[in-house]
């Protein structure tokens, strides 16, 4: 049986996005391997090397990741030639599909094989003084909270097609 190669390219503001792909990246196997590209860090993939790209990222007050969306946008045409599953992590989960639609270009959704939407965490601990003033004024968060992801993300992995 042929090895399959995924691509997960992501970026992290406070770490949730980073670890719902380590979680994804837990699923490798004989059959098939999954390996993190941290755009923050400047690792970017050959995507010709990959048979299918995920791509993540968080998103704040509404706002993608900058350098996911570059990345989309640099990457169009590459993109469109691969298999695509397509996931945010947030905590707007009334607002999942405008975070996704402002998030991936209409040509890049439309062709993907999944859109996802994971609710995010508040790790106040980790939080800049700004953005946990926001969540302490607008949204009333008092705590941290945290998630576990496996079940979602085996069922968001066990989807994916080559």
């Amino acid at each position: 049986m042929t090895q399959t190669a995924i691509a997960v390219v992501y970026s992290s503001k406070y770490g949730t996005t980073k670890k719902i792909c380590e979680t994804i990246a837990e699923h490798s196997d004989s059959n098939t391997t999954f390996d993190l590209f941290c755009l923050d860090k400047g690792e970017k993939p050959n995507l010709n090397s990959y048979d299918h790209i995920i791509i993540g990222t968080s998103v704040y007050a509404g706002k993608p990741r900058a350098s996911v969306v570059a990345f989309c946008d640099t990457n169009k045409e590459a993109l469109a030639k691969h298999h695509c599953s397509l996931f945010v992590c947030g905590m707007d989960k009334a607002n999942a599909d405008k975070e996704l639609e402002t998030t991936y270009p209409p040509e890049l959704r439309a062709s993907a094989e999944q859109l996802k939407f994971f609710e995010g965490e508040f790790k106040l601990e980790d939080m800049k003084f700004f953005d946990k003033m926001i969540l302490k004024l607008m949204l009333k968060v008092k705590q941290s909270v945290s998630r576990d992801y496996h079940n979602e993300v085996a069922n968001f992995v066990s989807k994916i097609q080559i």
